[in-house]
């Protein structure tokens, strides 16, 4: 009997089950006699990679190396531990880059964001104190389109239908024209956050006490949208809450007597009673 052992140079180079003899899978130990083992050429054709074959016997059964590592050393111990270790940390990198990357952000804003407040705050201070001493010049300008062509030419044909018995005025805000009421209570400022920044195209008022008579809103192709027509329905229920006529003209190529008659007559028949008696 001779003692193969994983030291010495294996008989059979390969995958060999010896589980026949005493042995165990793998490059391991075993003791077998030295004439009932040959090498015969492995089926990939290559010299020293064969099957082992007990003489006269049928093949034994393959075994599959599961280590890199198969002997049991102190060396090969310390390399499995090292490749287990650079399997873990290889693992954990993104994760270490991906907060190592937010910390540099971090840090980034830390040093970089009281200067630019700081230099706003100094801007603002400065503009402050140039607007006090009145050497800074605001970027204002006239508008010169407070009408257009459409708005104007209704306008000057309103105006000479009322001939003076009324005042006329344009483009009047409705937070002018209307208040809300106490009844509104704790939502006050919620109901004139509604009507602010809207406005009515043209306001007629009594020429002695400027009391609100009736609105005017000339619908034009930007009162088909559909944000617009949103905002009409709102002010149709404001003035028709508080009870105040509004009419919606539309643009015509000319403008008539009858126009308007029809539409603003009502305002002057107290005038006409007084008149007719």
């Amino acid at each position: 009997m001779k003692r193969i052992c994983s030291q010495d140079p294996p008989v059979c180079i390969g995958p060999c089950a010896l589980g026949e003899t005493g042995g165990s899978a793998g490059w391991g130990c075993s003791v077998i006699g030295a004439d009932d083992v040959r090498k015969v050429p492995g089926k990939d054709g290559r010299d020293g990679r064969g099957d082992c074959l007990k003489a006269g016997k049928r093949p034994a059964l393959r075994a599959t190396m599961k280590s890199r590592y198969p002997i049991e050393t102190e060396e090969n111990g310390f390399m499995q531990t090292l490749e287990h270790w650079w399997n873990t940390v290889s693992g954990a990198l993104p994760i270490l880059f991906f907060f190592l990357l937010l910390g540099v952000l971090a840090v980034i804003l830390l040093v970089s964001l009281p200067p630019i407040f700081r230099r706003r705050r100094e801007k603002r201070q400065e503009e402050e104190e140039a607007y006090d001493l009145g050497l800074r010049t605001l970027p204002y300008e006239v508008n010169r389109d407070f009408l257009t062509p459409a708005e104007r030419r209704f306008f000057l044909a309103l105006q000479t239908y009322i001939d003076g018995r009324l005042a006329l005025f344009a483009k009047v805000n409705l937070r002018d024209v209307f208040k809300v009421s106490r009844s509104a209570g704790q939502e006050t400022l919620s109901y004139f956050n509604r009507i602010n920044r809207k406005h009515v195209d043209f306001l007629l008022c009594d020429r002695k006490t400027f009391l609100p008579l009736c609105g005017v809103e000339l619908d034009d192709s930007t009162h088909q949208r559909a944000e617009r027509r949103e905002r009409d329905k709102l002010v149709d229920r404001v003035y028709d809450n508080a009870g105040l006529p509004l009419w919606h003209a539309a643009i015509e190529k000319e403008y008539t007597y009858a126009y308007f008659e029809d539409a603003l007559g009502f305002l002057f028949e107290d005038e006409e009673e007084e008149d007719g008696e």
